[in-house]
């Protein structure tokens, strides 16, 4: 695309969903390029069905010819933050500061990383597995974050909309092992796991991801730079 393609589609995404989020009581903190970080000062359950709504529109209301090529990936975590103003004199702006910001900044990069639609963590589900006919949850393990000691269990939140993510469920039970495995350091145990997975999905980002690392010793995808 050309820069003027790419900002037209940018611009034309932000109009489009940005109705979404004050429908379910959120408000945008800032537009980050082609990003959009919105904060839900209610509950929780609130941003999980904006972005459910927002993927649904999205990929049944195309922006453009393009969009078949493009996917979305979102991060949600819940926490405490801090919202005041940062800047100078020159430039201020009201901002969110905490480790729950960084968390979900996180966990947005590894939807990318693993194909992901949209990763949340275990905070934001209230420690449950809502699911319906129309989405599902598999574990990704559980993310380390640079400066944090605790590790955020997260999961991938993924649309029963064809066959890929069909096949999705089927092999939830062998790579949610896999993840176990992997997290205990039995990267041959874990390696096959995600194998036998990738026999039956081989376009699974997720799988993939975790089985070329069991193949080079355990580098810790799940582990912030």
């Amino acid at each position: 695309m050309s820069g003027d393609d790419a900002f037209d589609l940018v611009t034309n995404f932000h109009k489009e969903v940005t109705p979404i989020f004050a429908r379910y009581g959120g408000f945008i903190d800032k537009y980050i390029g082609d990003s959009i970080m919105a904060i839900f000062p209610d509950k929780p359950e609130e941003a999980m069905k904006a972005a459910l709504d927002l993927l649904t529109h999205f990929y049944s209301n195309h922006l453009s010819p393009l969009c078949s090529e493009i996917q979305l990936g979102i991060g949600i975590h819940y926490g405490q933050m801090t919202l005041g103003v940062i800047g100078s004199e020159e430039r201020m702006e009201n901002t969110v500061i905490g480790d729950a910001v960084n968390t979900a900044a996180r966990m947005q990069s590894l939807s990318q990383k693993f194909g992901a639609d949209l990763i949340v963590s275990n905070e934001v589900l209230s420690g449950g597995r809502f699911e319906n006919e129309t989405f599902h949850l598999r574990s990704l393990g559980t993310l380390a974050v640079k400066g944090k000691r605790e590790r955020t269990t997260i999961q991938e939140v993924f649309f029963v909309k064809d066959g890929e993510h069909s096949a999705k469920l089927e092999t939830r039970n062998l790579f949610e092992q896999g993840v176990v495995f992997y997290e205990a350091g039995q990267f041959a145990q874990a390696g096959q796991l995600f194998g036998n997975a990738l026999a039956i999905t081989p376009d699974d980002t997720a799988a993939q991801a975790f089985y070329a690392s069991c193949n080079n010793g355990g580098t810790q995808i799940l582990t912030s730079k």
